[in-house]
């Protein structure tokens, strides 16, 4: 079988329509539907059911899938292990929880287009929850989230941790003292959304002791978190390493409080590619080393 039209096959899997698939690929769709309707000839039979202008796998196509992806992996991995980089062209879709952009995601995309010169990375920054989901549906290559996710159809390996702060701008409160979680309480805490771990920690942890009700607002966006915390609009809860430059002008401060905040975890998830776990072990060297 001709390999562009197995490739062809995948694409379309991966992303749902032979459109996608042709910008993928950098070719034309009518180019996408000749390799398939080849594919499809020296099958014998219809890979794709096209009815309601959908894209849906046929019996045929869910049995040649697994085939498929094994024949492009060896493929992949055979040129990998020739060494020649160069070889390696075409799209991956990263996908990134906003912590990590804050700290070394653009040193990342620089080393990755010095090892692989001729691949285009398409990012995509968004919550942990929603990354999942794309990972899910075929819509992301590979992404860096908050926590593991256990699926047949992926690998994940820990990325990098970071511990997370209370902090605040010195307009709001003085650093004089170690603060208690009663009077923590008397400010609104700034924080990750609602369905992430910070969130939920937070929620147990002024639930444990008799306080009055506690304003958490949880929000999808770090650099907002940043910004209500430096606006003094309250307490924010963040990684040191993602608030360097906000330390150093003295717009926030670490505050001393009597119960620290456990670290982010963060995982490398991918598909079972073997340039994906190149490129999942190269994030690993960058994370780890920005850890340190």
């Amino acid at each position: 079988m001709n390999i562009k039209n197995l490739e062809a096959f995948l694409a379309i899997v991966q992303l749902g329509s032979f459109k996608a698939a042709s910008e993928k690929l950098h070719t034309t769709q009518p180019a996408i539907s000749a390799r398939i309707a080849n594919l499809e000839s020296e099958i014998g039979d219809l890979i794709f059911d096209r009815a309601d202008k959908k894209t849906r796998l046929t019996p045929k196509g869910y049995k040649l899938l697994p085939y498929a992806e094994k024949i492009i992996a060896l493929l992949q991995e055979l040129n990998f292990a020739m060494g020649d980089s160069e070889n390696y062209s075409g799209t991956v879709r990263l996908g990134s929880s906003e912590t990590i952009v804050h700290v070394w995601i653009s040193e990342f995309i620089h080393s990755l287009h010095e090892a692989y010169p001729n691949l285009t990375i398409e990012l995509t920054v968004d919550t942990s929850i929603n990354l999942r989901d794309k990972l899910l549906l075929r819509e992301l290559d590979i992404a860096f989230l908050m926590g593991p996710l256990v699926s047949p159809e992926l690998e994940s390996k820990f990325l990098c941790k970071y511990p997370l702060s209370w902090v605040a701008s010195p307009n709001l409160l003085k650093l004089d003292h170690t603060m208690t979680l009663a009077e923590l309480a008397q400010y609104p805490i700034i924080t990750y959304p609602r369905q992430t771990r910070p969130y939920a920690e937070l929620q147990a942890m002024f639930n444990m002791v008799d306080l009055p009700m506690v304003k958490i607002n949880g929000l999808s966006s770090m650099a907002t978190i940043i910004r209500m915390a430096v606006d003094s609009i309250g307490i924010g809860t963040l990684p040191i390493a993602g608030i360097k430059k906000e330390l150093k002008s003295h717009e926030l401060i670490v505050l001393n409080v009597t119960q620290p905040l456990a670290e982010l975890e963060f995982t490398v998830v991918n598909r079972p590619d073997p340039l994906l776990r190149m490129i999942a072990a190269l994030a690993q060297t960058l994370g780890q080393s920005h850890s340190e």
